[in-house]
């Protein structure tokens, strides 16, 4: 993906597994239009850190397992 896009997400647990679990699973639906041809697809999620967080924005507002977009 071209551009300079910042996604992520999280849950509160700090055990959650994206992988594993019978709950939820956090999902990317991502579509591009070009004219009038449109591209989909789901973008896997995986473990990552949010590098334009402080550790303690990190800590106060994304205490569990962060996932972000496998570009």
């Amino acid at each position: 993906m071209e551009g300079d896009v910042k996604i992520w997400s999280t849950f509160i647990t700090p055990d959650f597994n994206n992988d594993d679990s019978e709950f939820a699973e956090i999902r990317l639906h991502y579509t591009e239009a070009n004219g009038s041809d449109y591209k989909k697809e789901e973008v896997p999620m995986i473990e990552c850190d949010i590098d334009l967080m402080t550790p303690e924005g990190k800590n106060n507002w994304y205490p569990g397992t962060t996932y972000c977009p496998d570009w």
